[in-house]
């Protein structure tokens, strides 16, 4: 996350984006999560 926080920070982004940003990769990450043990399960 702190390279993120990094790359959001170059790119001129504001704290509130940076969350938005962080908040959205997480989410996406637990996402693909659940549809990998779904489809694993048989």
């Amino acid at each position: 996350m702190s390279v993120v926080a990094k790359g959001c920070t170059k790119l001129g982004l504001s704290n509130s984006v940076q969350e938005i940003v962080t908040g959205g990769i997480i989410i996406a990450a637990t996402v693909l999560d659940r549809l990998r043990h779904r489809a694993s399960q048989p």
